[in-house]
């Protein structure tokens, strides 16, 4: 059914991504997919790296722990944003569009009062995109 699987990954926050990317790896393993781990960083320093080449390199650094984690050959991407907040559904979409991915999974919290002012990724995502996103929380 699924041939190509997407996973935003923000390593600011990689303890809330567990379920989700447990969820892709069952997916793939079971639709024989491909799973690609995608982290999108800014231009400039973060609590994870100092640069986007730092971060490039720790989201293959994940990717390669969760490949043996969960016994599954994860795929990884990153892409930079001059603001991430601002164009992070234009470059999951992007990349998404780049890789074929037919499915896309993301993690997602559960609502608080601020996600009626200004809604999560996830919904927001999901709203904008003409893909199937599985929101795992």
């Amino acid at each position: 059914m699924y041939k190509t699987i997407l996973v935003p990954v923000d390593l600011r926050i990689y303890r809330d991504l567990e379920k989700s990317v447990a969820v892709a790896a069952d997916l793939g393993r079971h639709y024989r997919a491909s799973v690609t781990l995608l982290g999108v960083s800014g231009t400039g320093p973060n609590i994870v790296a100092a640069d986007p080449e730092e971060y490039a390199k720790r989201v293959a650094e994940y990717a390669a722990a969760k490949s043996v984690q969960y016994d599954f050959a994860f795929a990884h991407r990153h892409v930079t944003s001059v603001d991430p907040s601002v164009e992070l559904q234009r470059r999951i979409q992007a990349v998404a569009d780049e890789i074929g991915a037919d499915l896309v999974v993301m993690a997602s919290h559960r609502p608080g009062v601020l996600d009626y002012l200004w809604p999560a990724n996830a919904t927001s995502f999901v709203a904008h995109t003409p893909l199937t996103v599985m929101v795992v929380r």
